[in-house]
C-alpha cells in the first residue's frame, strides 16, 4: 500500500510485490484501532537505520512486541 512504500522510501528501501495479507484490531483504552497488513519483498538486505534490524521471520517471536504488533505477526 502507499504507507508503506512511504514508509521504505523514507529509509532506502524499494519494496516489491506489496499486498494486503490481513487486517487487525486493536482497543488502546478507548480507542478503537483497525489496521491493515500489507507483506512484500525486498531486494536485498540493505543496511537499516541503527534503530531497525533485519530478522528472519521465525525469530520474530524471539522479540519483544506491543500486544497490537504481536496480532499482526501472528
Amino acid at each position: 500500500g502507499a504507507a508503506l512504500d512511504r514508509w521504505a522510501k523514507d529509509i532506502g528501501l524499494e519494496v516489491f510485490d506489496a499486498r494486503e495479507v490481513g487486517e487487525v484490531s486493536h482497543i488502546f483504552s478507548h480507542r478503537h484501532w483497525k489496521g491493515i497488513v500489507v507483506q512484500g519483498e525486498v531486494a536485498t538486505k540493505h543496511p537499516l537505520p541503527d534503530n531497525l534490524e533485519w530478522v528472519e521471520r521465525k525469530a520474530l517471536f524471539d522479540k519483544t512486541f506491543p500486544v497490537v504488533y504481536q496480532k499482526v505477526i501472528k
